[in-house]
């Protein structure tokens, strides 16, 4: 064998089945019969090499490709879920219902109880706001559920390093203890 033989040998040892496929697809690998018999009988073996390496390829690219694929297929649905429920990108409107003027709510963190009062606020869109009623915060009038969360927790998150952890949404942080009624 030549240097050039050897070295499309070794290039062919390391193709996948993809690669195989892709060359054959797209008429890229050379036709038979254009080289003499001691070329065909050399390339008749590399053929051969390279099928039982490719056939081993294969078997670990399914083994592998099994497992990916459900991954792949669980995530494909998470993001057609979260495409089809936000199609631009944009923020999610969601509606949420305040509780009656007069509620109080309630939450516990990191193992410290706050409470709030839905007031009135007719200046704001929702008419309603949460005053603050125990705490390093407490009297403070806030206009979000959000707003009134990051208050109420803001001292003991900034004593104990805490940033902005498990404070991520106010509609949740917050839980109706009294309906006013």
């Amino acid at each position: 064998m030549n240097e050039q033989q050897e070295e499309l040998a070794e290039a062919a040892a390391g193709l996948t089945v993809q690669d195989f496929c892709y060359l054959e697809e797209n008429d890229m690998l050379p036709e038979k019969g254009l080289h003499s018999e001691k070329d065909a009988h050399s390339e008749k073996e590399a053929d051969s090499e390279k099928r039982a390496h490719t056939e081993e390829a294969a078997s670990e690219s399914e083994a592998s490709q099994e497992e990916s694929s459900e991954s792949k297929a669980s995530q494909e649905a998470i993001s057609e879920k979260e495409d089809s429920d936000n199609k631009e990108g944009k923020r999610r409107n969601v509606k949420h219902e305040w509780p009656e003027v007069g509620a109080i709510v309630e939450a516990d963190y990191k193992g410290l109880h706050y409470e709030a009062k839905v007031v009135s606020m007719p200046r704001l869109k929702s008419g309603k706001g949460l005053k603050i009623l125990n705490g390093p915060a407490a009297g403070t009038v806030c206009k979000s559920m959000s707003r009134a969360m990051l208050e109420a927790t803001k001292k003991q998150r900034e004593q104990q390093d805490l940033g902005r952890s498990g404070v991520s949404n106010g509609w949740e942080f917050w839980e109706v203890k009294d309906t006013g009624k």
